[in-house]
Parts: C-alpha cells; sequence; structure tokens
C-alpha cells in the first residue's frame, strides 16, 4: 500500500494521515494487528481440535476400562477447554462474520466507482454551500441496578448489580445564517497509477471577517448561558456538515482489469472461513491511500432561527419604525427577519434575535409615540413625534426604543372623560 498525493496544495503525507486517524479501530486495521488477530483464530481452531481429540480418547478409554479412574481428570480438563475454545471461537467467528458484511472495508468495496468519477465528485463538494450547526447537550450519569442470573456449577443464581448510564436532559441544535461563502479548496491531481485509489476526505470551514467569528462566538456563548446550569456535564460542538460528503471513497483505475478478488463477495468468504488475513496482504498490494480537504470561506451573519428564550423571560414589546419625511401615516419595520440576509453589524437582542442596525436607510427613523390629553376631542389627539438623532445604533431593547408606558392608559382615560 502506497501513499498517493492528489492535493500538491496541501502537506499531506501517510504519517500525517495516519496521525489524524489514530483511533482504536484504526490501529486494529494495521497489518501487523491483522496478522496478530488471524494466527489467534488459526490458534483457536487448532485448540478446539486438539480438545475434541483428547476429550474423544478418553471417553473411548473410559468405555473400555470403566474402573480406571485415571481418565477421569484428563475427560474433564479436555471437556473444559473444549467448552471455552469453542465459546472464543464462536464470539470470534461472529465478530468477523459482521465485518464482511456491515464493515468499514465492505461497505467500501461496495461503493467502489471509477476514477472518472474522481473529478466529478469532488467539484460536487466544492460547489456545494456549507451548513453550520452549534448543538449542546446537558446531562448526567445516574447509579441504576439490574438482577443479572447465572448459572454455576449446576446452581441458578440472581444478584443485583449497579452500573452507571448517560442520561440526557437536554439537547438544542441552531444552524447558522451563512449569507456569504467560498470554496479555497486546493486543485486536484487525478493522475492515479495504483489500480485501486481510497481517498479520504476531511472538510473545515474559516471565517471571512472578525464580525463573522463574533457572531458565531456569540451564539455559543449564549447557549451555554442558557444551557450549562440545566445539568452537571455540558457539551457544545460545531458541526460542519456538507450535502453528500462522505469521509473515505474508493475508486479503480480501470473497471476491467480489477482482480477478481477485489469486491465485496470475496471479502464476506474469506472472513467466514478465517483466511482473510491473506487477502488482505494482496489487496494492499494494488491499493493507494490519499486524502483530500473540502476548505471553505464562511461569512456568518446570524442564525437561521430565532434563539430559544430563557425560562423565566418575558418578550419584550417590538420596535415600531415609521418612514420620514413626506408620509402622514406610520409604516412598521423588522430589522431582521429570520432567514433573511442582514447587512452591517450584528446584535443580539433579549429576545433571542440577531439584529442588524440599519444607520437609518431609506430615512426610517426610531420615533417614540405619547398621546397627549384633548379635553374635546380625544379620538383626533396627534402622536407627539420624537426623532432620534442620526446616531441611532442602539441595540435593541433600549430605553430609547421603547413606547411610553402610560400612553394606552392616558388614551382610555381620555374616552372616559367624553363619555
Amino acid at each position: 500500500m502506497v501513499f498517493q498525493i492528489i492535493q500538491p496544495g496541501r502537506n499531506h503525507s501517510e504519517k500525517v494521515l495516519k496521525k489524524a486517524q489514530r483511533t482504536c479501530c484504526a490501529c486494529a486495521d494495521s497489518l501487523p494487528w491483522q496478522c496478530f488477530f488471524w494466527l489467534f483464530s488459526i490458534a483457536l481452531v487448532i485448540v478446539v481440535a486438539f480438545c475434541a481429540t483428547t476429550y474423544k480418547e478418553s471417553k473411548d478409554n473410559w468405555y473400555n476400562n470403566p474402573s480406571d479412574t485415571s481418565f477421569d481428570g484428563k475427560k474433564i480438563g479436555s471437556l473444559i477447554g473444549l467448552i471455552f475454545s469453542t465459546f472464543i471461537l464462536f464470539i470470534f467467528w461472529i465478530y468477523r462474520f459482521g465485518l464482511s458484511f456491515w464493515g468499514t472495508r465492505a461497505v467500501t468495496l461496495r461503493g467502489m466507482s471509477s476514477i472518472g468519477y474522481l473529478v466529478p465528485y469532488v467539484e460536487s463538494l466544492c460547489a456545494t454551500k456549507p451548513d453550520i450547526f452549534v448543538e449542546s447537550e446537558s446531562y448526567h450519569w445516574e447509579r441504576r441496578t439490574r438482577s443479572v442470573t447465572r448459572r454455576v456449577n449446576g446452581r441458578t443464581t440472581t444478584e443485583t448489580e449497579s452500573y452507571e448510564e448517560k442520561v440526557v436532559s437536554h439537547r438544542e441544535s441552531n444552524q447558522m445564517f451563512v449569507s456569504d461563502w467560498m470554496d479555497v479548496s486546493p486543485l486536484l491531481d487525478s493522475t492515479v497509477t495504483q489500480q485501486l485509489l481510497q481517498v479520504f476526505f476531511t472538510k473545515e470551514f474559516t471565517h471571512m471577517d472578525d464580525q463573522s467569528l463574533q457572531c458565531l462566538e456569540s451564539v455559543k456563548s449564549d447557549m451555554t448561558r442558557r444551557n450549562k446550569p440545566r445539568d452537571t456535564h455540558f457539551e457544545l460542538v460545531v458541526h460542519h456538515r456538507i450535502n453528500q460528503f462522505q469521509e473515505n471513497k474508493l475508486f479503480c483505475l480501470d473497471e476491467s482489469r480489477i482482480p477478481w478478488f477485489a469486491n465485496s463477495f470475496w471479502w464476506a468468504i474469506v472472513n467466514i472461513t478465517f483466511l482473510w488475513f491473506p487477502w488482505e496482504v494482496a489487496y494492499r498490494r494494488i491499493l493507494a491511500i490519499s486524502q483530500y480537504d473540502i476548505l471553505k470561506h464562511v461569512r456568518v451573519t446570524g442564525t437561521v432561527n430565532p434563539l430559544p428564550l430563557d425560562d423565566n423571560i418575558l418578550v419584550p414589546e417590538p420596535i415600531l419604525y415609521l418612514q420620514l419625511p413626506g408620509t402622514t401615516h406610520g409604516v412598521a419595520h423588522v430589522l431582521v427577519p429570520p432567514g433573511t440576509q442582514p447587512m452591517g453589524p450584528t446584535v443580539l437582542a433579549p429576545n433571542g434575535h440577531l439584529y442588524t442596525l440599519q444607520n437609518n436607510n431609506n430615512n426610517y427613523h426610531t420615533i417614540t409615540m405619547e398621546y397627549q390629553k384633548n379635553e374635546q376631542y380625544p379620538l383626533l389627539s396627534p402622536p407627539q413625534v420624537n426623532q432620534q438623532s442620526s446616531s441611532d445604533d442602539l441595540p435593541y431593547g433600549s430605553p430609547s426604543y421603547q413606547q411610553q408606558p402610560n400612553s394606552t392608559n392616558s388614551f382610555q382615560k381620555n374616552n372616559n372623560d367624553k363619555s
């Protein structure tokens, strides 16, 4: 197995790839560990055959000479060894049987495609808009008990054992609104020399400016503030998702020249018959591995849906916007409806929305309305307009944006006076 560079713009090597995928399963997939497991399975088969032969000879000798008790210990020892080794061998066979149909190698072989699909697949990933999710989880561990029935020396006993179980009390997921993005992945070199090429794909994203980073951090801090006190443990992660993205994919150089054993059928046969290690050695002789990174440059300006409110916080009153000058009636406006593309700096409002300050665009000004008392014609009382100055870049919920609290009561009092 060789490492082939298909993305010259990145510092890729076999050592870097193995370090990035350093897990228990990845280490067990190495050739030395595969050889160890294969020799272990062969040794189990030999032990089962030896114990079965020894038990049969001891049993035949006891039938020929029942008065001779020298064979009792040998018969019992071979029987215990036969049962124990057969059980381990059966568990190991079940494990290899599952790998032959649902393991990573089986899934990769079933999804093998021609090398001509490599470039279109990479181009589709580069042309896909990224989705960024911030997810949190509040949980705790509970100690629970259960009854376990065991059979020892022909006697059935029931014991109570304790164990710990993870209990999730709250989950929250928020999708960030990506207003602008671009793909900055280095070019692909599709020159392949081996018969098979397995490409490991990774994905990353960076921010276009500091405001995008601050917007994401504000959502993370808001979710942490609201959800961390909910339970004893708390986790917060940021997921970068791309449609049709796969962590690894297998490509063949020429479909007519693929070796007869390089398919999912023979992979299942060699696993069931405990011959997977010779197959693995032959398969890796024609296999090359590589890595390709999908890099996105994004600008985050808000959330697709409004952030949830705190449990004990009331929803504030909305802002009233009027169009001035040139009109005699008021027109209500909202800053950034959910799901739209905001412009300019963002502000996290108390009700969870990420709003944008409009800086008096299109002659829109914030005003407050206060009804004056009119003893004769209360219904025709004109509103008193208090126009803000040009520097009205105030966040949602500030005192200058709130309506007068006694305006409704004053209007009702005028109606009572008229009646």
